[in-house]
């Protein structure tokens, strides 16, 4: 969050994407923005069986940080956006 404060959501242009002064929508640099994550998500028809150790990963998802609420200290809830 402190790498990229000026970040936003912007609707309406190219789909709705993350965008600051350092990480413009224009040149596709709003994919290197620190509060832009990449989830892996895996297939559920091979989900993980106790105790094996490899999973495999069907794609990612793409998730920007709006904020983060500590309540409790050392535990938080996680605020955003997926992204297409």
């Amino acid at each position: 969050m402190n790498q990229d404060p000026d970040s936003d959501w912007v609707d309406g242009r190219v789909a709705g994407l993350p965008e600051s002064p350092k990480y413009p929508i224009d040149n596709g640099a709003w994919m290197n923005s620190p509060r832009v994550v990449r989830i892996p998500i895996y297939d559920p028809r091979v989900a993980l069986v106790q105790g094996k150790t490899d999973m495999t990963i069907a794609g990612f998802a793409g998730f920007w940080i709006k904020e983060v609420y500590e309540q409790p200290k050392g535990q938080g809830t996680v605020i955003g956006r997926y992204i297409r």
